[in-house]
């Protein structure tokens, strides 16, 4: 079984570097970021006029109120649906610009509750919805060629799993088995519970599939990487 590691940097201006290791082949030099999905297409222009080559598209529910907390599952299909529907009217200028694109869940089923709690591990509906909006996209986007993979979650946190839903690790496994049912060749990117840091993935077991790609996310130190949102911070 082959273990890729894509490692991210990810930075609110700079566009960030990363390389895919693969001992098969020659090593492909990638350079791009994170983005929000509400960039224009004069943006992406200017993120290729810097040479980028890929981006990680968040599929996120922002707004007042973190709306995903209490919806619904139908209201959360609902939403993705659009937020899928702006995606693919951004992919044929991803794609004339030669950006690849990793499809990002950025947000969950059930959102957290009023402890920041995940509901995805309290409640078996939102697993259940999680394995069914996997499947759609997985649909949808199979014969997608600037898809180069997929994050099924970002920075999942079970660490108030309730008793008789699946953990983080048995949830994704379960996932990718579901996902490569549909599309059996697309990379798809894990990232380690609690919230994707540098320190679980050494705890995280690998999944039984090949073409998982293991990602994690570097924040420290955070007097660095947050200074913008800490007034007290001083500069560095």
């Amino acid at each position: 079984m082959k273990i890729d590691l894509l490692v991210f940097l990810f930075a609110t201006i700079l566009v960030a570097g990363a390389i895919r290791l693969d001992t098969n082949q020659n090593v492909t030099h990638l350079r791009g970021t994170m983005i929000s999905p509400n960039l224009k297409e004069d943006d992406f222009g200017v993120l290729a006029s810097w040479k980028a080559n890929h981006i990680r598209w968040q599929l996120i529910w922002g707004g007042d109120g973190h709306p995903a907390d209490n919806a619904t599952v139908s209201q959360f299909e609902a939403w993705l649906e659009t937020a899928l529907k702006q995606f693919d009217a951004m992919l044929p200028v991803c794609r004339e610009l030669g950006l690849n694109v990793l499809l990002d869940l950025h947000t969950s089923p059930g959102g957290r509750d009023t402890k920041e709690n995940w509901r995805l591990f309290n409640e078996k509906q939102f697993q259940d919805a999680f394995f069914s909006v996997w499947e759609m996209m997985a649909n949808r986007y199979k014969n997608e060629t600037q898809i180069m993979g997929y994050d099924i979650l970002n920075e999942p946190d079970d660490r108030d799993l309730i008793p008789g839903l699946m953990n983080w690790h048995d949830l994704a496994s379960a996932t990718v088995q579901r996902i490569r049912a549909i599309d059996p060749q697309r990379s798809i990117i894990i990232e380690a519970s609690p919230g994707g840091g540098v320190a679980t993935l050494p705890k995280f077991e690998p999944l039984p599939f090949d073409n998982i790609i293991y990602s994690f996310h570097m924040y420290e130190p955070t007097k660095f990487t947050f200074q913008s949102l800490n007034s007290n911070d001083t500069p560095v």
